[in-house]
């Protein structure tokens, strides 16, 4: 302590005002006070105090203080500057450290400084004495400026202080000066500290040096290596010491000479005469004066550790709070000797052979080292206790650690340093792999309990914050069962005030707890409510929980035998994250399918317990790494929904989609538009390929329908409307109208049609299919004629007046009168095979019947009443049902038949009846047939023939009508005439038979001429005449309306080819059949 001497006068006040003082601390108490001024007249200690700590410092004034702490930590045996100013009219109080300012504080004093009495190294109480050497300490009367503090600070100015000033007169108590050049206040203490430790092995040497925080000796030259002999002679003369051990070896590679502490070759090496020689039995390399030298590593040499400035170690795991009780200084006052004196009242020294750890102050011992080899205290070693140490009682063995490394170090059990940042980061660092050890992250408090979820202090009635964050790696949907298939990481962080986390790294994935930890903590359970089934979070082996750094440690663990930093829970988040692998259920609309854009929901809820304390966090977050564009969809941006109206710890992850409808068009617009349009093009086709036009649209139909339910039965059943199906459907009742279309067309064209010319060309058919029979009417005597004329004899109608009688009615006939359609289609084809058959024709209202066998070939042409032909062999019965009442009071209309001669009979009996009264039935018999073509017939070429000729669906049936060319004038025959001329068909040309597909020949026919002339009577069987049944009843002439007509020829095989054309089939509404066109019929075989 020093006395101040100069001058103060109590009538001096100080408002503003600098204090400045240079120092170097050897020991610590609880504080250290450089300057104390008090005024002694008014009792007052604190008119101005400055107090130093290892980390921080503080200045009162006028009874005002407060705490300053420091940038960095005050190392003993370094000189410091430090200054504090205070600005009265700001209230600016700064402390600058060797010139920069490390800390600011405002407040306001309202009280000047004054007093009478002053001094340095100590305070008001004996606890806080300044321990060390104190230089330049001035006091000034206002505020020095900052570059002026620097300037003192780094030794360019030493201005005396115009209050208290450091060149006046001091009285010193238990205190001693020397002089010192202002220069080596600034210069760094460098200077070479030298430990030496005789006969000690290579790996004993090696250890010593770097636990005490250098390395053994390294040589450049051979002046290096005199130079450290020269200190070992100085240094310790009592001792001889010709080898001293050196930092190289080639253990591991034989040659290859590197440094033990880092494992770098040594380059270049100053070997000594023949050296090395050794080979794989020398090692180990020590130096000798003249150099290096390999050496057998079993052998003991002398240890020289070499430090340029004095290294602070600290001493863990004793729960000191106070960090002059935790640093120590190494000394050695003699070879082989090493004690370590702490900046408070520890000392580790060894008495009697054992390291002890020993209070000065109270003078009493705390510990013992247990033995351990290396006999040295560096490192982590085993302690028995002599006193309670961190609540553990006396006699108890604790884990001590003595290190030498600096605050961002990490020590090793054997003493060396490693990077803070390199603990427990899953690989090793320290040679002794220590570093990897008792890698705890969590502290967990006695009272904690697992069940209750983390509240934090003041905060009964707030929930607790979950930080949800999702990163979604896969996504597949399936449109049909509306699932959306996900692959994620879900990770849930929160705070949990009651942990304590240590030696976390900024890294989060070196922050891992393990699964013994993972079950001791609260943890939130999150379930997923859409799902199939019932899931929710799950903590197993797969799970990971994780700390992540937020905030730098609070504070050191004084109680842990390591470097250990302290992390609050409050601050720093925990978190636990999976995997999952989840089926969502999702509420497509599909009203716009394949134009639509979708979403779906993850519904997730938190939970905790049977009472839910828990809320999401805002900034809880989605992220999406798979690809955007899927097979069917292209994913956009992946958001969080937050509804108010849902309850807080409810939150939905929405994933919006876009349907690609490339599919779509290619595999269903596309086609059904290629499909509809083949069906508008049917109506392009010719109107008479009505067969071609109606199936092409009925297939496009099925296809369409076809594809219609594939598509249906791809998506999911709705019960709306979807587009695809809109336009398939669309696309279907199209083709539907255009088949319409086509019956429509088919069926006008049948009503443009008129019964003439179908029963022309059915009457030109019947006449050109015999080749050879003759057809004769053999008509009985009427005596009693309808109408009331005369009565008609006997007699024999030509074919000519045959077919004359039957048409021109049927033509005349007003229920014949209706439009017929004009194009007409290939109905059918029978064929008379030698066995029985029937083919069956029929048309809507009108049919027609060919009854085949083998000898008779019957064709039955019916009327609106309904006629019926049986045919038998031999023989024919023409049945009319339903005989029109009121036509037997009516005249028959008559037209006599042509060319009737009693002398020329026709061989094939035909009856025509319609009796007005009695049965309506006639039997008809044949009596002969005749191999030749009556005269009055026109000749052509046969329309059936045995070689089956064909006729294309264009050819009309319409027969080229014959030019009667008369040479006499004929008299009208009648019924009456016994005969009449003969008449006589001309042919030059064969006419043209339309019902043949044989081209027409572009030459020039001949019609065939109708002559009157007297011709030679062919020879014909007679007509013998047969029994007549109805012989009783009155024979009418042939009637307008039915007619009938029927055929006979002699019994061979024949092949007809008969085209008749007309509308499609309808259904029969009526038993009747109604006179008309023949429509298209349907054949049965």
């Amino acid at each position: 302590m020093a006395l101040y001497r100069g001058s103060l006068d109590r009538s001096t006040r100080l408002y503003s005002l600098t204090v400045c003082a240079r120092f170097k601390l050897f020991f610590l108490h609880e504080s250290s006070t450089l300057l104390q001024l008090k005024d002694l007249a008014e009792g007052k200690d604190s008119m101005l105090i400055a107090e130093l700590w290892v980390d921080k410092a503080r200045a009162t004034i006028s009874h005002t203080w407060n705490f300053m702490p420091l940038d960095r930590q005050l190392w003993a045996y370094r000189w410091y500057h430090i200054c504090f100013t205070y600005d009265h009219t700001s209230g600016l109080i700064n402390t600058f450290l060797d010139g920069v300012v490390v800390q600011n504080s405002t407040y306001l004093v309202g009280r000047p400084v004054y007093g009478d009495y002053a001094r340095i190294g100590q305070g008001y109480i004996t606890q806080s004495s300044y321990s060390g050497d104190v230089s330049q300490v001035n006091v000034w009367d206002g505020v020095l400026s900052d570059a002026k503090i620097q300037a003192i600070a780094r030794c360019r100015q030493d201005p005396q202080g115009d209050y208290i000033s450091w060149e006046s007169e001091w009285e010193l108590q238990d205190a001693t000066t020397y002089d010192l050049p202002l220069r080596q206040f600034c210069e760094r203490e460098e200077g070479p500290i030298h430990f030496l430790f005789p006969d000690v092995y290579d790996y004993t040497a090696q250890y010593v040096c770097e636990a005490l925080g250098t390395h053994l000796p390294i040589i450049d030259s051979l002046a290096d290596s005199r130079a450290l002999f020269e200190v070992t002679r100085t240094t310790w003369p009592e001792l001889h010491v010709p080898y001293l051990w050196s930092a190289l070896n080639d253990k591991k590679d034989e040659g290859l000479f590197v440094y033990s502490y880092d494992g770098t070759p040594g380059d270049p090496l100053v070997w000594a005469t023949n050296e090395p020689n050794g080979l794989v039995y020398e090692n180990c390399v020590a130096i000798i004066a003249t150099g290096l030298i390999d050496v057998n590593c079993p052998l003991t040499r002398a240890a020289l550790c070499t430090f340029r400035e004095p290294k602070r170690f600290s001493f863990l795991g004793t729960c000191e709070e106070e960090l002059r009780n935790i640093y120590f200084v190494a000394y050695q006052d003699r070879a082989d000797s090493l004690y370590f004196r702490g900046y408070g009242s520890y000392y580790i020294s060894k008495e009697n052979g054992t390291w002890t750890w020993t209070d000065v102050v109270q003078d009493h011992v705390v510990a013992t080292m247990e033995a351990s080899d290396p006999d040295f205290p560096m490192g982590r070693r085993w302690w028995l206790l002599e006193r309670e140490v961190c609540d553990q009682e006396p006699g108890g063995r604790r884990r001590l650690l003595l290190t030498p490394c600096d605050y961002e170090d990490f020590t090793c059990d054997d003493g060396t340093c490693i990077s803070h940042h390199s603990r427990c980061d899953l690989k090793y660092d320290c040679r002794d792999e220590s570093d990897e050890l008792d890698c705890e992250l969590v502290a967990f408090p006695q009272e904690y309990q697992k069940h209750l979820s983390p509240r934090p202090p003041g905060a009964a009635f707030d929930n607790l914050r979950l930080i949800l964050d999702i990163a979604i790696e896969t996504i597949d949907i399936e449109t049909f069962g509306m699932i959306m298939q996900l692959s994620y990481e879900m990770e849930v962080s929160w705070f949990d005030d009651r942990l304590k986390y240590l030696n976390i790294k900024p890294e989060k994935d070196l922050n891992k707890l393990p699964m013994k930890n993972v079950l001791q903590i609260w943890i939130p359970i999150v379930q997923f409510l859409n799902t199939i089934g019932i899931h929710h979070t799950i903590v197993d082996e797969e799970a990971t929980m994780l700390v992540k750094q937020r905030t730098p440690p609070f504070k050191r663990d004084e109680s842990a035998p390591a470097e250990v930093d302290v992390f609050s829970g409050l601050e720093n988040p925990i978190s636990i994250r999976r995997k999952y692998s989840t089926r969502y259920t999702c509420d497509f609309d599909l009203t716009l399918y394949p134009f639509d854009e979708q979403f779906c929901d993850m519904h997730l809820l938190v939970e905790a317990g049977s009472v839910s304390h828990l809320e999401l966090h805002p900034n809880s977050s989605v992220i999406y790494r798979g690809r955007a564009l899927l097979n069917e969809y292209e994913v956009e941006e992946i958001y969080m929904v937050y509804n108010k109206s849902l309850q807080s710890n409810v939150m939905r992850i929405r994933v919006p989609m876009i349907r690609r409808y490339g599919y779509a068009i290619l595999n269903i617009y596309i086609p059904s538009l290629i499909l509809m349009a083949i069906s508008y093009l049917t109506l392009f086709f010719r109107t008479s390929i009505f067969e071609a036009r109606i199936m092409s649209t009925l297939t496009a139909m099925l296809v369409l329908a076809t594809l219609f339910t594939q598509v249906s039965s791809s998506l999911p059943k709705t019960s709306y409307f979807k587009m695809v199906d809109i336009w398939l459907l669309f696309c279907i009742g199209l083709t539907f109208l255009v088949i319409i279309f086509h019956i429509l067309i088919d069926k006008q064209m049948v009503k443009e049609e008129t019964t003439t010319p179908v029963l022309k060309r059915v009457v030109y058919l019947l006449v050109n299919t015999w080749q050879s029979p003759r057809l004769c009417l053999r008509v009985p005597a009427d005596p009693f004629p309808a109408g009331g004329g005369e009565a008609r004899p006997p007699g024999v109608i030509p074919p000519a007046s045959i077919i004359t009688s039957l048409i021109f009615p049927l033509l005349l006939s007003p229920n014949n009168s209706r439009p017929r359609r004009t194009a007409m289609q290939p109905a059918s084809v029978a064929r008379a095979m030698p066995s029985r058959g029937t083919a069956v024709l029929q048309a809507e209202r009108r049919h027609v019947k060919l009854h085949l066998n083998r000898t008779i070939t019957a064709v039955s042409l019916g009327g609106s009443d309904a006629g019926r032909m049986l045919v038998e062999r031999g023989s024919a019965r023409i049945t009319n049902e339903r005989m029109a009442a009121g036509r037997s009071n009516a005249a028959p209309s008559f037209i006599p038949p042509t060319h009737l001669s009693p002398s020329n009979p026709p061989t094939l009996p035909l009856y025509l009846a319609h009796p007005p009264t009695g049965p309506s039935s006639l039997s008809i018999h044949q009596l002969t047939h005749s191999p030749s073509i009556p005269a009055h017939l026109p000749t052509s070429k046969p329309a059936i023939s045995s070689t089956q000729p064909t006729l294309p669906p264009q050819t009309p049936l319409h027969p080229p009508k014959p030019t009667l060319q008369p040479t006499q004038p004929t008299p009208k025959p009648t019924l009456r005439q016994p005969a009449h001329p003969q008449t006589t068909l001309h042919q030059t040309q064969p006419t043209p038979n339309p019902l043949s597909r044989q081209p027409s020949h572009p030459q020039t026919h001949t019609q065939p001429s109708l002559s009157t002339q007297p011709t030679p009577k062919p020879t014909l069987p007679s007509c013998q005449p047969t029994p007549n049944p109805l012989s009783h009843q009155s024979i009418s002439p042939l009637l307008l309306n039915p007619a009938h007509l029927l055929l006979q020829t002699q019994p061979r095989p024949m092949e007809f080819n008969l085209s008749l054309k007309g509308r499609p089939q309808q259904r029969q509404r009526s038993p009747h059949l109604l006179s008309g066109a023949l429509l298209r019929p349907r054949a049965r075989l």
